[in-house]
């Protein structure tokens, strides 16, 4: 098994096992790093549950070595050497099966450790298997992983609560939650990062520099598309000066119903994912979208989102052109 506990195998290959894993698997064999910068354990996100149906003493099912290794003069007095692990462990007491007393052979502290050892055992039925730490059901989510890293980072990345929309692309969604950091690779992003450019000034307006808020939200090209849309969905025009600010507005959005709240954030997602490829347009294929034309493709993107991956809900075009609040 390669996700397993660094005890038993798992995770902590040697350097002659490491070369001939790649791809998905060495992503699977690497979590434990990839956690471990996140200043989280492998133990803070899954424990393992011992299975009963495992092999006494062949499988690694204890932490540490196969118990035959660990207690060879037992394994020898075993009757029965391929027993599953239920048949010792009855009513959660130790029952062995000997072919002569470990007592008399003088192996009573091998007893006694083997004994302590499975003391604190806890199996469930089947093999052994992994459970999720985040979850109830014990079920492994993107979702709770990402909030427990959320939580972990540093006071001045908290994030505000976020909307996973599922009617958004992935690719979508990772966006907004990059942009919230301002980890996405604006002009001075780049900069930040080691790269020589000639300028971070704004494309369009030279006296603001390039960095994900100013894209995103307070470049005047991007304040002009988002009242566009603010007007097409009946809200009043407001100022914002950052992308925080303008999910928290959208996530919170006055006394609205839920499905209100989701749509307009489902929204915010198309126009600033779009704005982003607008800029991008603009930078290197010098192509330039009008303010008109681009809050129309905004409609018309996130009605495509909703028809093709929404479960029901959306009128028909017609009516989602005058206002986005209609709902089959």
């Amino acid at each position: 098994m390669v996700v397993a506990s660094e005890k038993r195998g798992g995770l902590t290959m040697g350097a002659h096992d490491k070369r001939y894993i790649n791809g998905v698997w060495h992503n699977i064999a690497t979590i434990k790093k990839d956690l471990k910068r996140r200043n989280l354990e492998i133990g803070d996100v899954f424990e393992l549950q011992l299975g009963s149906s495992d092999n006494t003493w062949y499988d690694k099912w204890t932490d540490g070595d196969q118990l035959k290794n660990k207690y060879p003069d037992l394994f020898n007095l075993e009757t029965r050497k391929r027993c599953k692990v239920a048949d010792i462990i009855i009513d959660g007491c130790f029952v062995g099966h000997w072919n002569s007393c470990p007592i008399e052979s003088g192996l009573s502290k091998d007893l006694d450790n083997l004994t302590n050892e499975l003391s604190t055992v806890n199996l469930a039925s089947g093999r052994d298997q992994w459970k999720s730490r985040l979850d109830v059901d014990g079920r492994h989510t993107v979702g709770a992983l990402r909030r427990l890293i959320d939580k972990q980072s540093v006071p001045s990345q908290i994030l505000p609560p976020m909307l996973w929309h599922r009617d958004a692309p992935i690719k979508v969604n990772f966006f907004i939650w990059r942009a919230l950091q301002n980890k996405i690779p604006s002009m001075m992003a780049l900069r930040s990062w080691g790269v020589e450019l000639d300028s971070t000034c704004c494309g369009a307006y030279f006296a603001s520099d390039k960095c994900a808020d100013h894209i995103l939200v307070t470049c005047p090209y991007a304040s002009a598309i988002r009242d566009k849309i603010f007007d097409w969905c009946g809200i009043t025009h407001q100022i914002f000066h950052n992308v925080r600010d303008l999910i928290c507005f959208a996530t919170s959005w006055g006394q609205c119903s839920k499905k209100k709240k989701k749509r307009l954030t489902m929204i915010c997602y198309g126009l600033i994912w779009s704005l982003w490829k607008y800029r991008n347009d603009r930078t290197f294929n010098l192509k330039f979208i009008s303010i008109f034309c681009g809050a129309e493709q905004i409609k018309s993107l996130v009605y495509l989102w909703i028809k093709c991956r929404g479960k029901g809900g959306l009128c028909e075009w017609k009516a989602w052109s005058s206002s986005p609040f209609h709902f089959s």
